[in-house]
């Protein structure tokens, strides 16, 4: 999976100067009356309308680039959530999971940053305690899908941030 242009990490890295130059127009707009040229100075006031602005973009940059694939673990977790569509998995392991995908995911240990993230997002749940031991094998986590999520899922191909 090859980001669209650059990655979130490049665009956060500019957020900083994006936030002086909004609390700059801001100053400029609150006080254009009592300048001739710009500020020396930024009022703590603008700059922290400026911050506020500046959390409000990560949200929309973070859904856009969700949006353009530009997140791989998105991305990745769309994925499996299409695997767990298309088998109409109630549960499944660890294991399975890392064996349907071992082209996505070449070590097992790569596949629980993406099980983690289906799991914050209320997708999928681990079943206590790990079974499914298999003779010669360790045994491995199962996870239960949630019901809703089925639905869901099955209802759309497409998948949204605001789902993931």
């Amino acid at each position: 999976m090859r980001p669209v242009e650059g990655n979130i990490a490049d665009w956060a890295l500019k957020l900083a100067g994006a936030i002086v130059r909004i609390a700059s127009i801001l100053w400029l707009i609150n006080n254009s009356k009592q300048i001739s040229s710009g500020p020396d100075r930024i009022c703590a006031d603008s700059m922290q309308r400026a911050i506020e602005i500046g959390r409000y973009l990560i949200q929309h940059a973070l859904a856009a680039f969700a949006k353009m694939g530009a997140d791989e673990q998105v991305e990745k977790a769309k994925w499996l959530l299409r695997w767990i569509q298309r088998e109409h998995l109630v549960s499944f392991s660890r294991r399975d999971a890392h064996q349907a995908h071992k082209g996505l995911f070449r070590r097992v240990d790569e596949i629980d940053p993406i099980l983690h993230l289906l799991e914050s997002h209320n997708y999928i749940r681990p079943r206590s305690g790990n079974s499914n031991p298999r003779p010669g094998c360790k045994s491995s986590q199962i996870y239960n899908t949630n019901p809703v999520s089925l639905l869901l899922i099955s209802q759309s191909s497409q998948f949204s941030e605001s789902q993931i």
